[in-house]
C-alpha cells in the first residue's frame, strides 16, 4: 500500500465512523499493520473469508472503486427489506 492510500484510508476512517465503509476501511488498515487475520475478524465482527474478500477487492479495484464495491451488505439488505415491508404495510 502506498503512503497516499494509507493517508486517504485514515482520513476516510475518521469521516465514516458511523457508516458501513468504516469496517471496510479499518479492515484494510489493520491488514496493512500486519495484524493477525483472526484478530481482525474478531475485532470487526467479520469472518475471516470476509477479511480476505475485502483485501482482494482493495488490491484489485483500488481505493475509490473498493468503497463502492459490495456497498450493501447483509445488514443493509436486512434493513432495506424491513423498510420495504414496513412501507408496504403502511400502504395497506
Amino acid at each position: 500500500m502506498t503512503d497516499s492510500e494509507r493517508q486517504a484510508l485514515r482520513q476516510l476512517q475518521k469521516q465514516r465512523r458511523d457508516k458501513a465503509d468504516y469496517v471496510k476501511v479499518t479492515d484494510i488498515l489493520l491488514l496493512d499493520k500486519r495484524r493477525p487475520l483472526a484478530n481482525i475478524a474478531d475485532d470487526l465482527g467479520l469472518n475471516e473469508s470476509t477479511v480476505y474478500r475485502y483485501a482482494r477487492a482493495f488490491v484489485a479495484l483500488g481505493l475509490a472503486r473498493y468503497l463502492d464495491h459490495e456497498q450493501v451488505g447483509y445488514l443493509g439488505l436486512h434493513l432495506g427489506l424491513r423498510a420495504s415491508v414496513s412501507s408496504s404495510s403502511v400502504r395497506r
